[in-house]
């Protein structure tokens, strides 16, 4: 038994060199998984780049009217259709809520299923009077 503590201590020692080797490995493992996920990120952002850029630029193209025949006209043509977007129109009557008639944030839109009144009150004033309401400004 006089061997006993010699051994013991052997074999702790091959015991914490064994997990020391694989502590390495271990971490040599990661050093080259981040190497080889740093040039797949940077291949992959060279493809995304060039890739949104096309689709950026056929976007770009696709948005110009195709109806409009080029000319030095069509410039000011599209600024009037830009203009016509910017424009405030009238909200439709609303019978079923006497309080959102006329208002200027009455919605009025269908999404699914769900009608949306205005953002103050989605379903609409419950009674005649709308603390909210604000019509349209004629200038």
């Amino acid at each position: 038994m006089a061997g006993f503590p010699q051994k013991m201590e052997d074999w702790l020692k091959e015991w914490l060199t064994e997990i020391e080797m694989t502590l390495l490995q271990v971490d040599r493992f990661f050093q080259d998984m981040q190497q080889a996920i740093g040039v797949a990120v940077a291949d992959l952002d060279a493809t995304l780049e060039t890739t949104l850029e096309s689709a950026i630029a056929q976007l770009q193209r696709a948005d110009e009217p195709d109806w409009l025949p080029p000319s030095e006209e069509r410039e000011p043509l599209l600024m009037r259709l830009e203009d016509l977007e910017l424009l405030e129109w009238p909200a439709a009557e609303t019978p079923s809520h006497r309080a959102c008639v006329g208002c200027r944030h009455y919605h009025g839109q269908y999404y699914g299923s769900n009608f949306l009144v205005c953002a103050m009150h989605p379903y609409g004033q419950g009674d005649d009077h709308c603390p909210d309401w604000e019509g349209y400004a004629h200038s």
